[in-house]
């Protein structure tokens, strides 16, 4: 049979799913993770011929989606803007997991390819397929690469040919290289291979699992010689098997179980009824199985919509596509099992609705603050190059493409090695943390929390850094505001010494505009993009500066429209004339 004969039915009777996975992800869109950004970093890095790294002259394996970001930076090097690219590749791969659940030929009739689209339109109702379809990492293509597994492994179960086995080793092995943790996926279905077809069933299993496990060393090797870790620093940074993360992951498990129990009920009642064909539907179960298990031990995850769900969802959709077809061939089941369906798909569409972690995907927007932002810092200090560190290690820092530290650890190799008392027992990826180590860096910016910043720390090195009677020295907390592709303002602490900072001679200083930039006054830029404190008509901003021997300032501003300057008991005030001004600079000179 040719693909053409596959491929033209299946995509027909994906149709109606297709048209309500769009619907669907429309009510997410424009949510994307922030660590979305992070893969499209080492993206645009690798595609820019500056290796796959986070920063010059540093080798941290921040990602664990190798194949995701190689796509990505492939598409960029075409000319696709890199949000564009993962969006795209998102929708792409959740779609064509629909396409592979209703796969069908031009032989089957016609209830037998309603039974694929069925399938398929279960599929679509659910939040974690809608979401990730536009989230921005890798759960599109992890999916994709699996629906082709489960395939291939239902065709060589069917028939165990050797020439079969190609048609399973290859996306087995892509998943490998899609996500570190897919050798769980991979194992599940060698095994239902081998159970679905016994003894003969293990030479199969193992000729692929060898392919799978050659992509797995292969990657190792790579990372040995190019980052010398074992593991990627990301793992490192979230992984610890402790009784909490258990507890977490129960709970993360069961609750995905409640908000997707119609669908179970009807993959289980198939199950039961697939007499002739249950061998088929063990890879799908040996998925489910071992990756529920897997999620359970990790601790789940902290990713809006149930991340970790969409493997589960695919497995399940294949054992509704076996089962339905299964059920469809008997006259007398046929209509009970469409009804049976019916309801399954309508208790889904009101779970779906109520889920909260739904709610989360279709509200959580400070990413696109965060570009915002980022863009602003870029275009700022270009030719300073600050180093920024921050807690939201995807969007600032690839927005602004300064270097930085992530002080989560995600993207650092200090801070993932050097994991602080009681890891493994606080929140997931949110754990790691050193405001000395962070302070040893001389960070020009720091950001705290989320894109919108603080005056407080909320996680480990902001709490610590936030504590340190140097840093409160050495640093002060400013407003930024940028206008692209909106307005936004955000609190950054900016190092008075550093390369934004006050510069100071013999014969007087220059303080850059934005350190004028408190209270009610916002740094932007100007038309020419030139950073600087924005004041209201009329407004006023004082800084208190200390002069030697006696002497008074003389002050020079560099600003654009009127403002009057006042010199008083060493207190220098900065007051808009009635058209506003933009401070750029004020330049003080030592008098007599």
């Amino acid at each position: 049979m040719n693909r053409r004969s596959l491929i033209m039915p299946s995509l027909l009777a994906a149709m109606p799913a297709l048209f309500v996975l769009a619907l669907h992800a429309r009510l997410y869109y424009p949510f994307i993770a922030d660590d979305a950004f992070i893969s499209l970093r080492y993206a645009e890095r690798f595609a820019q011929g500056l290796g796959l790294t986070w920063n010059d002259g540093e080798r941290v394996e921040g990602y664990s989606n190798l194949l995701w970001v190689l796509a990505n930076a492939l598409l960029y090097s075409s000319g696709v803007d890199l949000v564009t690219a993962c969006r795209a590749l998102g929708a792409l791969g959740m779609g064509g997991v629909l396409v592979c659940v209703a796969r069908c030929s031009t032989r089957d009739p016609l209830r037998m390819r309603a039974a694929g689209a069925l399938a398929a339109l279960c599929l679509a109702l659910t939040g974690p397929l809608a979401a990730w379809a536009v989230g921005g990492l890798e759960q599109a293509l992890l999916a994709l690469l699996l629906a082709w597994a489960l395939i291939a492994a239902d065709t060589l179960i069917v028939a165990p040919h050797e020439a079969k086995r190609w048609s399973a080793a290859v996306p087995l092995a892509a998943l490998c290289l899609t996500r570190p943790d897919s050798p769980v996926l991979v194992l599940g279905v060698l095994l239902g291979v081998w159970g679905a077809l016994g003894p003969r069933g293990l030479k199969h299993a193992l000729v692929i699992g060898l392919w799978a496990a050659a992509a797995v060393v292969t990657q190792l090797i790579f990372r040995l010689a190019y980052y010398g870790e074992w593991v990627p620093n990301s793992a490192r940074a979230k992984v610890a098997f402790t009784a909490e993360r258990i507890v977490t992951g129960v709970i993360y498990v069961f609750d995905a179980l409640l908000h997707l129990w119609p669908l179970y009920v009807l993959a289980l009642l198939l199950t039961v009824m697939s007499r002739q064909r249950r061998a088929r539907l063990l890879p799908a179960l040996g998925v489910l199985l071992l990756w529920s298990v897997y999620v359970l031990v990790i601790g789940g995850d902290i990713f809006p919509a149930r991340r970790h769900s969409v493997p589960l969802l695919v497995a399940l959709g294949m054992v509704l596509a076996i089962g339905l077809r299964q059920a469809f061939e008997s006259k007398r089941a046929y209509a009970f099992t469409v009804a049976l369906s019916v309801l399954a798909m309508v208790a889904q569409i009101g779970l779906t609705a109520r889920d909260p972690q739904n709610f989360l995907a279709s509200t959580e927007r400070w990413e696109l603050d965060g570009e915002v932002i980022g863009r602003l810092l870029g275009r700022a200090f270009v030719a300073e190059q600050p180093l920024l560190a921050v807690d939201a290690a995807g969007c600032l820092p690839y927005y602004s493409r300064l270097p930085a530290i992530d002080m989560l650890g995600i993207n650092d190799k200090y801070l993932a090695a050097h994991p602080p008392p009681g890891f493994g027992h606080g929140r997931l990826g949110h754990e790691l943390g050193n405001g000395a180590y962070v302070m040893s860096r001389a960070p020009d910016l720091v950001l705290p929390c989320l894109s919108q910043g603080a005056d407080h720390g909320c996680y480990r090195s902001g709490r610590e850094l936030l504590a340190r009677a140097d840093f409160r020295q050495h640093y002060r907390l400013l407003n930024f505001e940028g206008s692209e592709p909106y307005r936004f303002r955000s609190r950054i602490f900016v190092r008075t010494d550093g390369r934004l900072g006050i510069r100071s001679s013999a014969s007087g200083m220059t303080i850059p505009g934005v350190f004028f930039a408190f209270g009610r006054a916002s740094a932007t830029l100007d038309a020419q993009g030139r950073i600087g404190t924005t004041l209201e008509p009329g407004q006023a901003v004082g800084l208190q500066v200390t002069a030697e021997d006696g002497r008074r300032w003389k002050a020079h501003t560099e600003l654009s429209g009127t403002a009057k300057v006042g010199v008083e008991d060493r207190q220098i005030t900065l007051t808009a004339g009635p058209a506003g001004a933009h401070i750029r600079a004020l330049v003080l000179s030592l008098g007599p």
